[in-house]
C-alpha cells in the first residue's frame, strides 16, 4: 500500500526539520543507517516516521558516536535486543570518561608549565639573567631571588628559592631580608612550588616560592 502523501517529507524538508543540510542526509542513506525511498516518480523521499530515527542519530553523532558505532546500534534497535544497546552505550560511557581523565591530567600539567612561565617571568623581573642556556641546556642559577610587589594594592615579600635550599633556611633568609628592607611580617606566610613538566621535571628545576605580606 503507498503512503499518505501527507506522511510523506522530501529530502530538503527533512533538512530543514532536522536542523542539518542534505548532504549529510545523502551520507547516512550512503551508509544504510536512514535510506531515503522513492515514490512512483522515482522522487526520493522519507516518511515522517523516520524523524524520530533521525533525531535518535543525531543525538548519538552529538555526543560522539561514530557512523560505524550507530549503524551497530541500528542492527540491535531493529531486533529490539535492548540488553546489547545497553552494553554498548555502556562502553562508550567508559572510553568517554578514560578520554575526560586524560585530557584532565594534559590540562593540569599545562597548568603547571604555565605557572613555571610566570614565575620565570617574575623572577627575570628582578635578576633578567637567572635563566640561561649553556651548551644549549636550559639552566638557572643556584640562588634566593627577594623581591617586593605590591598586589592589589597590598604588598607582599616574596622569595624564589632553587630546591637546593632547606625550607627553614630559605624562610630563615628570608624574613631577614624582610627587616632589612625596613618591612614587617603582616600575614601568613605561602610556600608554593613551581616546576616544568616533562623532560625538565626534575628537583634542579624546581622552584619554591615563599610569600607572606607586609607593611612598613
Amino acid at each position: 500500500m503507498s503512503e499518505d502523501k501527507n506522511e510523506k517529507l522530501t529530502v530538503a524538508q527533512m533538512a530543514e526539520l532536522l536542523g542539518v543540510n542534505i548532504t549529510t542526509l545523502r551520507y547516512y542513506n550512503k551508509k544504510g543507517i536512514t535510506p531515503f525511498k522513492r515514490d512512483e516518480n522515482n522522487y526520493r523521499y522519507y516518511s515522517k516516521n523516520q524523524v524520530k530515527n533521525f533525531m535518535i542519530i543525531k543525538n548519538f553523532r552529538t555526543v560522539g558516536l561514530s557512523i560505524e558505532e550507530i549503524k551497530e546500534l541500528k542492527k540491535k534497535f531493529d531486533l529490539n535486543n535492548y540488553k546489547d544497546i545497553t552494553k554498548i552505550l555502556e562502553k562508550k560511557v567508559r572510553e568517554f570518561d578514560r578520554k575526560i581523565e586524560t585530557m584532565k591530567e594534559k590540562s593540569e600539567a599545562l597548568k603547571n608549565c604555565t605557572r613555571y612561565i610566570k614565575v620565570l617571568v617574575e623572577i627575570a623581573e628582578v635578576d633578567p639573567d637567572y635563566i640561561f642556556f649553556e651548551n644549549i641546556i636550559l639552566k638557572q642559577k643556584e640562588e634566593m631571588i627577594f623581591r617586593i610587589k605590591n598586589i592589589e594594592e597590598r604588598d607582599y615579600a616574596i622569595l624564589y628559592s632553587v630546591d637546593k635550599f632547606k625550607d627553614l633556611d630559605a624562610i630563615n633568609t628570608f624574613y631577614k631580608r624582610i627587616e632589612e628592607e625596613g618591612y614587617k611580617i603582616d600575614g601568613d606566610l605561602s610556600i608554593e612550588i613551581a616546576k616544568p613538566q616533562g623532560e625538565l621535571d626534575k628537583s634542579f628545576y624546581k622552584i619554591k616560592i615563599f610569600k607572606v605580606p607586609v607593611k612598613k
